[in-house]
């Protein structure tokens, strides 16, 4: 029985990173290693396919802040008892977000969103390569 049936995956495409000349990133992959796969996809495809998909989505953020060994709200994330405030202006939180930004305005990431805007710029992914 898995622990929680809704943890993050990153997945890549194997055929892509070696068609471009792309080392994959490490099976644990630092948030630098992200970057720098996203970032040469992004660059080696002449800026035709976005490096990598994020959504800018409270429960990923509470993810990568976890990852981090950070928590969001007090009492250890509600494992110490129910938890009454929470942090958005830790480090980690704000250099997350910093990091997901920077990502976004490069144009290695993309920010597909959700609901009913979310396939309107679906057309810009993994073509012309």
């Amino acid at each position: 029985m898995p622990f929680n049936s809704s943890q993050p995956v990153l997945y890549y495409n194997k055929t892509l990173l070696k068609k471009l000349g792309i080392t994959p990133p490490p099976l644990d992959p630092s948030y630098s290693d992200v970057t720098r796969v996203a970032n040469k996809i992004y660059k080696k495809s002449n800026h035709k396919i976005k490096g990598m998909s994020i959504e800018i989505y409270g429960w990923f953020f509470e993810q990568f802040l976890a990852n981090a060994g950070a928590c969001m709200a007090n009492k250890a994330d509600g494992h110490n008892g129910v938890p009454t405030a929470v942090d958005f202006t830790s480090s980690t939180s704000v250099n997350t977000m910093k990091w997901i930004q920077k990502g976004l305005k490069q144009g290695s990431f993309m920010n597909y969103g959700a609901g009913s805007n979310a396939g309107t710029k679906r057309r810009h992914f993994c073509h012309g390569v």
